[in-house]
């Protein structure tokens, strides 16, 4: 009877421990994919990322159909000029306060971070520029 309880036990620890190992996987694939998803958000100027974030909300959330999506894009696409219009006219205002929280957030930064943070911030304020019609280089 020892030996049937052992088996037992180790049978049930098998279990748990496969069903562990899969829900720790699980959760590996599942932030991978999350993680994936989101970055393609991002991609691009940032008038562009607002409207895929947009788009990603109302079809996750509303369940839209594809004549629902098409016509929320064609909706979304209309006002997209009107906000770079905007953008553009309060870029200057908007790129010093900018500056001035890269800045802080800079000084969190370890040595090691600094580089990979600069070269993000410069990535992006590039497509924030090319976004709003300036060069992405060039001061506002």
């Amino acid at each position: 009877m020892d030996a049937v309880k052992r088996a037992r036990f180790a049978a049930a620890g098998a279990a748990l421990l496969l069903l562990a190992v899969g829900f720790g996987l699980g959760l590996v694939v599942a932030r991978a994919i999350v993680l994936r998803r989101l970055s393609t958000l991002s991609d691009g100027p940032p008038g562009t990322a607002e409207l895929k974030t947009l788009m990603f909300v109302a079809e996750a959330e509303l369940d839209l159909d594809d004549d629902q999506r098409a016509k929320a894009k064609l909706i979304l696409d209309k006002y997209q000029p009107r906000f770079v219009a905007i953008r553009r006219r309060n870029f200057p205002e908007i790129d010093a306060l900018r500056m001035e929280r890269y800045a802080e957030l800079r000084t969190l930064m370890k040595p090691e971070q600094t580089a990979k943070f600069d070269a993000l911030v410069a990535h992006y304020e590039g497509q924030l520029r090319k976004s709003v019609g300036l060069a992405a280089d060039a001061s506002p």
